[in-house]
Formats: structure tokens, C-alpha cells, sequence
């Protein structure tokens, strides 16, 4: 059973999803709801009244992230799936590769291509050419990317010459004295950048968070 909001919490909740609603999933920042529902008050009251929120379940999100915070329960304790005009993909259970699962018939939950909280943070591309085949992405599929510079050795990255503008997507790799994009092909080579270069000539897009491939 839900806990029963105050007042207060109930306004800030209310105020976080009306934001929501007209900002296609993008959450507002403390100082923004400070506005929307306080004729005076800090950002440190927001941020309190925030965290007594997600302790009571009603939602969720990232310390020190401005932006960050989803909702999971609406004011009246209901599972919130995000804003109206945002669809999510009905999941009806696991599907076996193995021996057979029964598959419900009525969804268990849906699944957010895009979470809202993210949603100003990722962006989609589709796929031209062959190069990353091993790693299941294929000429023709869509791919989800998440925006951000920092990325970790083995990611799937996107990334664009400075020069040609032109983008490729592939492994990366820093290695001592240069950086090495990788395809999942082993007809074809690797791109190698001098580490010195690297910045002057690559810039990093963003990593691969989904991969959507459309059978005919």
C-alpha cells in the first residue's frame, strides 16, 4: 500500500509530472520546481522534501544529476510509465531459446526505448554498411546511443572525423600511443588514430545502449 503524501510532497510529485508531461520525459531541476510550487523556499528544501519522495518509493533519481529523476508512482500511489504521449513496448514474459515458456497474455510491464529521465540524452541512427555484423548490428538497423564522451575500452561507440563530419560507429580501444576503432568484421581493419591526434581529428559521440533490427 502506498504511503499517503503530504501536502507538500503531493504538490512537488503533482508539479514534477505536469513538467514531465509538457517536456517530452525531461524532468525538471530543484530550482525549477522550487518555482513552479514555492512562493519562497531554497533548492535545500526541494532537495529534502526529493529524498523523503524516493524513500517512499514514489521516485527515483541520480545524486548531483540535475534532470535526473523519474518517476515511478503517481500521487495516488499508481505505477507511473511516463508521459501520455510516450509509448513503451508491452512485455509479455521471457521467451525461451531453450525449452518452451508459456507467455502471458496480458503484459507484464512495458519497456521504455527511451526512459523519460533520458530521453534529452539519446539519440537514433540507422545503420549503413556491414562492419559490426559480429556484434549483431547490421546494415539497415536502428541503434540507440546514449550522448557522453566518456567511454571505456570494448564500448560500441560512435564517433565523427572533425574534418568530414562523416560518422562511423565501432569497438573502441585506448591503447599506449594510439587509439584503435574497431570493427566487428574480420573482413575488414581497424582505424587507427595517433593518441596525439585523436582530439584535433575524432570526437566521440556517444555509446551504443540498444540495437533495433526490423525483419521484412
Amino acid at each position: 500500500m502506498a504511503t499517503k503524501l503530504s501536502a507538500a510532497r503531493r504538490k512537488i510529485l503533482q508539479a514534477i509530472i505536469d513538467y514531465m508531461e509538457e517536456n517530452e520525459g525531461q524532468s525538471p531541476t530543484n530550482r525549477e520546481i522550487g518555482e513552479m510550487v514555492l512562493t519562497s523556499g531554497s533548492s535545500g528544501h526541494i532537495a529534502y522534501h526529493l529524498e523523503k519522495l524516493e524513500k517512499e518509493g514514489y521516485i527515483w533519481h541520480e545524486k548531483g544529476k540535475n534532470r535526473s529523476i523519474r518517476v515511478l508512482k503517481d500521487c495516488q500511489g499508481r505505477p507511473y510509465h511516463g508521459p501520455r504521449h510516450q509509448q513503451g513496448l508491452p512485455i509479455h514474459g521471457d521467451v525461451a531459446a531453450g525449452l518452451p515458456l508459456t507467455i502471458s497474455q496480458e503484459p507484464q510491464y512495458t519497456l521504455d526505448l527511451i526512459p523519460p529521465t533520458h530521453a534529452s540524452d539519446t539519440f537514433g541512427l540507422r545503420v549503413q554498411g556491414n562492419s559490426m555484423i559480429d556484434a549483431g548490428i547490421h546494415n539497415g538497423d536502428y541503434i540507440l546511443v546514449e550522448r557522453g564522451k566518456h567511454v571505456e575500452n570494448g564500448d560500441i561507440v560512435v564517433a565523427t572525423h572533425r574534418l568530414t563530419g562523416e560518422a562511423t560507429v565501432k569497438r573502441f580501444y585506448q591503447e599506449k600511443e594510439q587509439i584503435k576503432l574497431k570493427p566487428e568484421n574480420a573482413a575488414m581493419s581497424p582505424i587507427f588514430v595517433s593518441a596525439d591526434e585523436w582530439d584535433d581529428e575524432w570526437e566521440i559521440q556517444g555509446k551504443l545502449k540498444a540495437v533495433i533490427h526490423l525483419f521484412p
